[in-house]
């Protein structure tokens, strides 16, 4: 077995500022949740990653992320409903079969947590957003090679969305506008 160097901090979560190097998102480790109120209840589902980056300058406010979010592995846990939630009525993937957010800074500290300030595109809608999260940390990850490994940052973070603002389905007493997104990311430094 391989053993991993870890070099996360020991604090809940570590400072990002100051840090270089240009990232590639681990769609494996990295996974987005969603829930919205359906009748009295909540709705589940999760998305899958298609792509990202993250560029890091050692000055926040000239560093970016780009995400791209795969729609139409949009997942449930019911077939049907995911099928609904595919067509035109909501996410009309045969046209619009990936969501993106692209920003142009991040701001923040340890203290008070990061923002990623940029446009979230949704369907044919472009918005600004802020997306707020935290840096959890960095660790080392040995490769098959000996001797080998990677550089492995983490982050989490929440965001709300009104899903009408997007189109994505209409107004409804049954169905809440209003949808939490949970993220949790790992992001491989390039070589």
């Amino acid at each position: 077995a391989s053993e991993v160097e870890n070099t996360v901090a020991t604090s809940t979560f570590s400072n990002l500022n100051g840090e270089t190097g240009t990232f590639t998102i681990d769609e494996s480790h990295s996974f987005i949740n969603f829930s919205l109120r359906h009748l009295l209840s909540q709705s589940k589902g999760s998305l899958p990653i298609d792509t990202g980056s993250l560029i890091l300058t050692g000055d926040l406010n000239t560093s970016s992320l780009d995400i791209v979010i795969d729609v139409k592995g949009i997942n449930t846990q019911n077939k049907y409903r995911d099928e609904h939630i595919m067509s035109p009525d909501y996410f009309d993937v045969t046209k619009y079969p990936t969501a993106t957010f692209k920003s142009s800074s991040i701001e923040g500290s340890l203290e008070t947590g990061y923002m990623a300030k940029g446009n979230l595109t949704i369907k044919d809608k472009t918005l600004p957003y802020t997306l707020p999260f935290n840096f959890i940390g960095k660790t080392k990850q040995a490769m098959e090679k000996p001797g080998d490994s990677i550089e492995v940052y983490s982050f989490i973070g929440d965001i709300k969305i009104k899903r009408t603002e997007f189109g994505i389905g209409g107004e409804s007493t049954a169905l809440g506008d209003e949808v939490k997104i949970e993220f949790t990311t790992d992001f491989y430094k390039k070589k």
